[in-house]
């Protein structure tokens, strides 16, 4: 038994396709998607969306924000962007995360919590982007 799996992103469909498990990376915490799993409605923090057959992985995608929906069969991920992880400018990445961390030291007004929060979304999304630029694929 499978579960259909999709990644959604504004401008097309990035994945459309059958495993075991897809792990997903929650705004509390990892969540792993398996059929037959309580219907969930999830919102997604930056992280990796990896996708299993046989308890190995054989995809992974790095997203930034977005929802998820999970049901007994089906897991369909909504994402502003989702990128394969092999496809990662590590460079890029690496600026990325500079430029949020400069952007947060740079800040004036530690007190307003609306840019702070801002601020330390797009460091968190960064750094996991970094993050999974030298994660070990198992299957490259």
């Amino acid at each position: 038994m499978a579960i259909k799996v999709e990644i959604v992103s504004p401008l097309k469909k990035i994945l459309a396709r059958n495993a075991d498990m897809v792990v997903i990376p929650g705004s509390e915490g990892d969540i792993a998607a398996m059929p037959g799993h309580s219907p969930v409605l999830l919102a997604l923090r930056g992280g990796v969306v990896d996708v299993y057959e046989k308890e190995k992985i054989v995809e992974s995608y790095f997203v930034e924000k977005g929802f998820a929906e999970i049901t007994q069969d089906a897991c369909t991920i909504l994402t502003d962007s989702a990128v394969n992880v092999k496809a990662i400018d590590v460079a890029a990445a690496e600026k990325r995360l500079q430029a949020a961390e400069e952007a947060y030291h740079n800040t004036v007004d530690k007190n307003d919590y609306k840019i702070l929060a801002s601020l330390f979304e797009e460091m968190q999304i960064a750094s996991a982007q970094k993050d999974a630029t030298t994660r070990k694929l198992p299957y490259s």
